[in-house]
């Protein structure tokens, strides 16, 4: 071998099937579409689950303030019955001298995370009968929704909790006094509130 001049051996060459590597392509490409498609049909189960989750506390925080309105009215019996002026008087009764807390707190709205609710007031005096959500968002539970709701899908705004001074007689306990009125009795909601 001559002085300057390196002998470099070319590498081995590899024989390879044609074949078999695009198979191990296409099945990567397969599993990847199978876990993608199971990861979609996860997050739309969860959702759903979220959604319905946030009906029920919507359910019970409505029944809750429906309810907080009928021991305010119930409360007021000597003096001649009256309806809350606003949520705050829910929370701080003092019109019979001492403190008296007909909701223990200021519910939010589940479904926008304030405390926004459209209230639902009576007409001659202006007091507060109840609430209903201002989300605008398809309802997915509707049994208590009267039939005949029209034919769009039925929204969470249609919900409404609302004290009714009728349910109410002599022989009525104060706690069943409230009445869930639904979508038929319910004013209708403005377009511009919907969120």
């Amino acid at each position: 071998m001559p002085i300057g001049k390196a002998h470099v051996t070319p590498p081995p060459q590899r024989h390879r099937r044609w074949g078999a590597t695009g198979f191990t392509y296409v099945g990567l490409l397969l599993l990847l579409a199978l876990i993608g498609a199971g990861l979609g049909a996860t997050g739309q189960r969860w959702s759903s689950t979220l959604h319905r989750a946030r009906e029920a506390e919507l359910d019970f925080r409505g029944h809750a303030i429906e309810r907080a309105v009928a021991s305010y009215w119930a409360a007021s019996a000597p003096e001649g019955h009256a309806l809350p002026r606003s949520l705050q008087d829910l929370l701080e009764d003092r019109r019979s001298g001492e403190l008296q807390r007909h909701l223990r707190r200021p519910y939010t709205d589940p479904f926008t995370s304030r405390a926004d609710w459209q209230f639902i007031v009576q007409e001659p005096g202006g007091g507060l009968l109840g609430v209903r959500s201002r989300a605008a968002v398809p309802l997915m539970n509707t049994r208590g929704l009267p039939v005949g709701v029209g034919l769009r899908q039925p929204l969470v705004s249609d919900l409404v909790f609302a004290f009714t001074v009728a349910a109410v007689t002599p022989s009525t306990a104060p706690a069943r006094a409230a009445g869930a009125a639904r979508a038929a009795t319910a004013p209708p909601m403005p377009p511009d509130a919907t969120e």
